[in-house]
């Protein structure tokens, strides 16, 4: 018997897998475990160990929904914690386009924009974050410093008030 028909055989064999790769579509680089715990930040990663995670979690294509508005957020407070504000930003506007009520995307992206000098716009967030959740302390407290910054000596005071209804432990 000849190599001739396992010759063949073989380039059809190749030419039919190599059909198949440019035909299918492949899967999303999937993540590990280890990404999704730093992600959700399990077994304290560092900022870039969660950045990381998330960042697989969200070019997996597996999530949506709830679920990937959550991985935006956890990404965005990692970058916060980082100082890129207008990184965590961009992220909180993900999570927030994804779940229109998620409240503490407002209220930390609220304090992104106050952390870069734009006080109108974290007021604003702070806004839609006490309207979505009216027992948030963290809230008012944070709305009532950014009032401060802006001048409004009566709203500050208003808002510190309330933060300390609902969570008497607010720091003085």
């Amino acid at each position: 018997m000849s190599a001739r028909p396992y010759f063949i055989a073989g380039v059809m064999m190749m030419g039919a897998m190599a059909l198949a790769s440019i035909t299918c579509v492949r899967p999303a680089q999937a993540q590990t475990k280890q990404q999704i715990d730093a992600c959700e930040l399990k077994n304290n990663p560092t900022n870039e160990q969660q950045i990381d995670g998330c960042t697989a979690m969200i070019q997996s294509n597996w999530y949506s929904g709830q679920s990937l508005a959550a991985a935006f957020y956890n990404r965005a407070n990692a970058y916060s914690r980082k100082g890129e504000f207008d990184r965590s930003i961009q992220d909180y506007d993900e999570a927030i386009k994804l779940n229109p009520g998620f409240a503490s995307a407002f209220y930390n992206r609220g304090n992104a924009f106050g952390n870069k000098g734009q006080i109108e716009r974290a007021i604003q967030d702070f806004d839609e974050a006490i309207r979505l959740n009216p027992s948030s302390a963290n809230a008012f407290f944070s709305r009532s410093i950014a009032k401060t910054r802006k001048g409004d000596k009566a709203g500050a005071a208003a808002d510190m008030a309330q933060a300390r209804r609902i969570n008497p432990n607010i720091p003085k």
